[in-house]
């Protein structure tokens, strides 16, 4: 099949009118350049979920393609049933969203096609930090949780991240389940449309309370010495992300106080204030370091889009800026050796963690 023919197969079970136009408009043109990019190949699931820039066809983060991943995980637990049963023996799903362009529809697809496929849905009623939702998900013991976002990737995409319940114990997909999952999209996507899909509105809020839930045990892991803790200034920012109301909650509740970056406070998927909204990059965080300047901070507090990913800005008068970020490897190595003492000072043994990824200085604390 040529790459008009798949375009028009796709638009007449796209329901989307900007995807619709969008390839009504390549089709016109015809233009195979960016055609082949979208329908030569597809966006591949993976121990990631799925990952990718917005756009019509199979190769771009879409709510066609986005079903076909929700009904692949239904089908998925389904076909297993008995091994991701949850608290209650039933299965169950939890989702959440950021902020994004569209994760707030996807979110809500992906619910209709849960609760289609008899599968006890709960979503959000607004936008949340996937550790939120990672954690409701634990609280449930739910089948699985699923949280539309592309996390710290550039602001055109999208994500879609996916735990499941059961011997996973509600952690994040690994092998080979994703290659399960993945084989179930591919069957689906030659087989049904968008409209084919049953759906229900079915669904159960998840809200205020279920953040509340987070708050309070998040605050609880935070000793009980609340000397000094007023005293120390803290600037933080959201990056135009989903963690202002969740930090503010946290350290409201244990005593800390922060001034924001009012900028960068609010989501917003179009993420006007940098190029690339990872703390990590360089740039992202200059305007942190401007607020923390004026304010005279001790310290900056910095999540990427969904709030799983932290960066730390201490005072550096070696740098231009006054500020230079912790890599991740010195934030875990500086928190591993703090467990360590603590550890150490209680008489407790333990187990300090390392992967690829993070601080194989670790080694040496333990």
């Amino acid at each position: 099949m040529d790459l008009i023919a798949k375009a028009r197969d796709w638009l007449n079970q796209d329901p989307d009118p900007l995807t619709r136009l969008e390839l009504e408009q390549l089709i016109e043109k015809d233009d195979q350049l960016a055609l082949s990019a979208r329908f030569e190949t597809r966006l591949q699931f993976g121990t990631a979920g799925l990952r990718g820039e917005l756009g019509a066809g199979p190769n771009r983060m879409n709510r066609i393609v986005v079903a076909q991943a929700a009904l692949a995980i239904a089908r998925f637990l389904n076909q297993n049933r008995s091994e991701y049963l949850d608290q209650n023996g039933e299965l169950s799903v939890v989702i959440g969203f950021d902020g994004r362009v569209n994760s707030d529809i996807f979110a809500q697809d992906s619910a209709e096609i849960f609760a289609g496929a008899g599968i006890r849905t709960m979503l959000f009623d607004s936008p949340v930090p996937t550790p939120v939702a990672a954690f409701t998900g634990k609280r449930f013991s739910a089948s699985a949780t699923v949280i539309v976002t592309a996390s710290h990737n550039p602001p055109r995409d999208n994500g879609y991240k996916v735990y499941l319940g059961g011997k996973n114990g509600c952690s994040q997909l690994i092998a080979p389940q994703d290659k399960q999952i993945a084989a179930l999209i591919d069957v689906i996507a030659k087989e049904t449309t968008f409209s084919e899909i049953p759906k229900s509105q079915n669904i159960e809020a998840l809200g205020q309370d279920d953040i509340d839930k987070y708050v309070a045990r998040a605050a609880s892991l935070v000793g009980c010495d609340a000397t000094g803790r007023k005293n120390l200034r803290i600037t933080y920012t959201a990056m135009h992300g989903v963690g202002y109301r969740v930090m503010k909650a946290v350290f409201d509740a244990t005593g800390f106080a922060f001034s924001s970056v009012q900028k960068q406070q609010e989501p917003d998927g179009q993420f006007p204030t940098v190029a690339f909204p990872n703390p990590e990059e360089p740039g992202a965080m200059d305007l942190s370091f401007e607020h923390a300047k004026t304010n005279h901070s001790d310290v900056i507090i910095a999540n990427d889009p969904d709030a799983d990913r932290l960066a730390i800005g201490v005072p550096d008068s070696t740098s231009p800026e006054g500020w230079r970020r912790l890599t991740g490897d010195e934030i875990g190595l500086l928190l591993g050796h703090e467990i360590a003492q603590r550890a150490v000072a209680e008489n407790k043994t333990g187990t300090l963690a390392c992967s690829i990824v993070s601080s194989s200085a670790l080694s040496k604390v333990a």
